[in-house]
């Protein structure tokens, strides 16, 4: 009676049927975990400051816009011990001790919108990106 399995239809049917319902299982976990895996790197904050630089920013927005980037790239500086405790200290002063020239057209740009109401024009604004971004990578590198 045992050999005779194998010669049954229904037997290799359900095999088929199995082999491929695990295929599919396996795949699906590979899939979720791919999936994943970008949101656990984006998590950190060099990340959330490249996505807010990508992002597009209306003209009313600009403020907040920058207000925001500036946190996010403290905090960069906070982790990577560029900056002791940047709670009692304005952005002028932490990116100053950073001695880099990148810094004061920055924080000139952010105060002047912040501040002073200024709207920046779109290679205004392109321009402080590129500066932050570069200043953020001479930081993390």
């Amino acid at each position: 009676m045992g050999p005779d399995i194998f010669y049954s239809p229904a037997f290799w049917l359900l095999l088929n049927i199995a082999v491929a319902l695990s295929i599919l299982m396996m795949r699906r976990r590979a899939r979720s975990r791919s999936q994943g895996t970008p949101r656990a790197v984006e998590a950190g904050p060099y990340w959330r400051l490249e996505s807010l630089l990508r992002a597009d920013v209306p003209v009313g927005g600009q403020r907040e816009y920058l207000k925001e980037c500036m946190r996010t790239f403290i905090g960069i500086l906070a982790e990577r011990g560029a900056a002791s405790d940047p709670r009692p200290q304005t952005v002028r002063e932490i990116l100053t001790r950073l001695g880099r020239e990148e810094a004061n057209g920055i924080v000139e740009v952010y105060e002047a919108v912040r501040f002073g109401g200024r709207t920046l024009s779109q290679e205004e604004l392109e321009e402080f990106r590129s500066k932050l971004r570069m200043l953020a990578r001479s930081v993390i590198y």
